[in-house]
């Protein structure tokens, strides 16, 4: 239920700001910036390894935020 409260206080900001979110990258970026934990752990790893296709789509990134939370 945190994820989905998360992910509504998220979107509803990029909404009213959607001058500040130019493209995919931008809004996926200002996300992840608010992670903390294993979860940042994960997409830091992922980053490092240049394995980064859900940085340019939100809803990649949101369907790899929910696994993740899941597990």
């Amino acid at each position: 239920m945190k994820l989905e409260t998360f992910i509504l206080q998220f979107s509803l900001y990029i909404i009213l700001h959607a001058t500040n979110f130019p493209d995919e990258t931008a809004k996926v970026s200002f996300i992840l910036s608010y992670l903390k934990g294993s979860l940042l752990d994960w997409f830091q790893t992922d980053l490092i390894n240049g394995s980064v296709t859900w940085l340019q789509d939100t809803q990649l990134f949101l369907n790899k935020l929910q696994c993740l939370f899941s597990s």
